[in-house]
């Protein structure tokens, strides 16, 4: 984008201007709210997976469709202020979330779950997964999926409650929901997590691609990119509903933390995580 381009998007509000440092500062404060550590996370990231690895999700590609991002440190945080046995995870993707959950709580049982592979090219994630190939696509989520305390689950989401050959307990002690975040999907998906979860004070429901529609009004009306609803607006709207429901408040983190020194961003690039403490 050039130099006109980006000066229209700061007038027409396209752009939201932050202090990246207040904002940086403001989410690891966040953190503390939840009982854990930033640095702990990073810490332990680095322990169990190495720089590099550290590095890429330090460096998230915002742009780019992936799941490196800031959840990894917060999953690593929680771990070592929390006791979690048992993890559900809607949307599994490529499986690197599921296998990054398993090495940071090895001890854990962790499901998985995601659409048939007849299905998953008409899914949320169809066009990557074809332009990349679906046969490459599921060689690396088996691959993925090969610790033995991953179990994946091979269903659209709508039928969770009635599977015939997996049956879900409400005793989950952390939920991350990040199947189809578009209404229908996104409702029934988060009904489902809420539901199965302990609710002992010290169990979390987590919900990817949050945006704070308060703060940044560009999408309060809806919006659509390349034909697509953007699907943070349902997301929000999902979030505002459960708090109204169970009395409930949560704590956004963001993804990844903008560049020091910047000034303007788009909206996209400050989707969060939006985390409930049942």
């Amino acid at each position: 984008m050039g130099f006109i381009g980006y000066q229209y998007k700061k007038l027409t509000g396209n752009l939201i201007k932050i202090d990246s440092e207040e904002l940086i500062q403001e989410d690891k404060d966040n953190y503390k709210l939840l009982g854990i550590d930033f640095d702990e996370g990073i810490n332990l990231i680095k322990k169990i997976f190495g720089d590099k690895f550290l590095e890429e999700t330090l460096s998230f590609k915002k742009n780019k469709l992936s799941t490196s991002s800031y959840q990894f440190i917060l999953f690593a945080a929680l771990s070592q202020k929390f006791k979690i046995n048992k993890i559900l995870e809607i949307g599994t993707y490529d499986g690197k979330n599921a296998f990054v959950l398993s090495k940071i709580f090895n001890k854990a049982e962790i499901v998985t779950v995601d659409l048939p592979t007849k299905d998953i090219t008409k899914g949320s994630f169809g066009e990557a997964i074809n332009s990349n190939g679906l046969k490459k696509h599921l060689e690396i989520r088996n691959k993925n999926l090969l610790p033995k305390n991953i179990t994946f689950v091979e269903s659209n989401s709508f039928f969770l409650p009635s599977l015939d050959n997996y049956k879900f307990n409400n005793d989950y002690d952390l939920i991350f929901v990040d199947g189809n975040h578009i209404f229908p999907e996104v409702s029934w998906d988060t009904f489902f997590a809420y539901n199965n979860l302990k609710k002992n004070g010290k169990s979390f429901l987590i919900m990817d691609d949050y945006l704070n529609l308060n703060k940044n009004n560009i999408y309060n009306k809806g919006r659509k990119e390349n034909n697509v609803k953007v699907s943070i607006v349902d997301v929000f709207k999902m979030c505002e509903k459960l708090k109204s429901i169970t009395k409930s408040n949560y704590i956004t983190l963001l993804k990844t933390h903008p560049d020091k020194g910047a000034k303007y961003v788009y909206p996209k690039k400050l989707k969060s995580l939006a985390i409930f403490k049942f």
